[in-house]
């Protein structure tokens, strides 16, 4: 099963540059962490489902009243809070640092297939609420724009044509609503075109994803 797993990861379009014995380890580490420390193994399995991109950490706190209870807890408490980061940390699936929580894709892709269904579309709609719950502020005030521009590639990672949360359908208009204020009309356009499409035929094919990202989103890097 571990070597199986490893190699059928490294097998598929996975960075070369990370090292058969490393992929091997990160498969048990998290059945460690969930032993370990439950709360930081589901802080863990959210973030999987979103970006490599950095994850603020304040997107958790500011989220604490769709947490469950393992979470919520230690998000209302900033010393809680950090401890629960700094055991993420030590567990290696994850770096925390002065620019968010970073976890490799190939670690998030380890997550992702380790975790029985119903715990994957937990932790995929708990990623969708926490994203849902960071909104950050009027898309007209150029202020606002570096956390929407943080927020971007974890709401793009997310099947958003899929979503039946409302509030994270909401925080997808105002992000195209951003990016046109930012001065990216043609980003703005792929991406509401896109989600209209979806959005007004359900039954229409799923959509094809390359490494993450919407095939025909033009969207740009930040």
């Amino acid at each position: 099963m571990l070597g199986s797993c490893a190699a059928q990861l490294m097998g598929e379009g996975q960075p070369s540059s990370y090292p058969r014995p490393l992929a091997a380890v990160t498969v048990l580490a998290p059945d460690r962490l969930r032993g370990q420390d439950p709360a930081a193994a589901e802080l863990a399995g959210v973030c999987a489902f979103l970006a490599p991109e950095p994850v603020p950490p304040e997107w958790f706190p500011a989220a604490a009243a769709v947490l469950p209870v393992a979470l919520a807890g230690p998000a209302a408490d900033p010393v809680a809070w950090r401890q629960l980061l700094a055991s993420l940390g030590r567990s290696a699936l994850a770096r925390v640092d002065s620019s968010g929580l970073l976890m490799h894709r190939l670690t998030q892709a380890i997550i992702r297939i380790s975790l029985p269904p119903d715990q994957a579309e937990a932790a995929r709609d708990l990623a969708e609420a926490v994203l849902a719950a960071s909104q950050p502020g009027d898309t007209d005030i150029p202020g606002t724009w570096p956390a929407w521009a943080r927020l971007l590639p974890h709401l793009l990672v997310l099947d958003l044509a899929a979503t039946s949360n409302l509030d994270l359908r909401e925080l997808a208009r105002k992000e195209a609503r951003y990016l046109i204020m930012r001065g990216d009309p043609r980003s703005s356009l792929d991406l509401a075109s896109h989600l209209y499409q979806r959005w007004r035929d359900p039954l229409s094919r799923p959509v094809h994803h390359v490494d993450g990202e919407h095939v025909g989103l033009r969207l740009a890097r930040y």
